[in-house]
């Protein structure tokens, strides 16, 4: 759902079987990122759209739990964590804003966890190929 400030214009933007949740505009303002369930709860992807509910595209097919769903300051990238390597174990994965570009593993190299989300935190260019490692600018 969107709404105003004052609590009118609902307006629902999903509406498919299973729980869409955790929301959040991206920096610009242009694009909504959530995740969406399966009907049974067992399976959550990464989904953006526009903030009028139109243009939604699925950017995970893990066939696991995805979850938190954020997208970087920057506006390029998507940063998630899932189970997707083992079911009790989370692990941060890094896609590219439109999802194009395969999912790879976010290894904190001289970072705390606190600075993840922080403006000044980009990939390093000297990341091996499926893998992000960050660091400050």
């Amino acid at each position: 759902y969107v709404m105003r400030a004052d609590g009118s214009g609902l307006k629902r933007l999903t509406n498919v079987n299973g729980y869409d949740g955790g929301p959040f505009f991206s920096p610009d303002g242009k694009r909504i990122i959530w995740r969406r369930f399966d009907e049974r709860g067992l399976i959550a992807d990464v989904w953006t759209m526009n903030p009028d509910g139109t243009d939604q595209r699925q950017i995970t097919h893990f066939g696991a739990m995805s979850w938190a769903p954020y997208i970087h300051p920057t506006g390029q990238y998507i940063i998630f964590s899932s189970n997707k390597l083992g079911f009790e174990n989370f692990e941060l994965f890094m896609v590219d804003i439109d999802g194009k570009t395969g999912v790879m593993t976010v290894t904190l190299k001289d970072v705390d966890n606190r600075d993840l989300w922080s403006v000044d935190i980009e990939p390093r260019p000297d990341a091996r190929p499926g893998q992000i490692m960050a660091q400050h600018i």
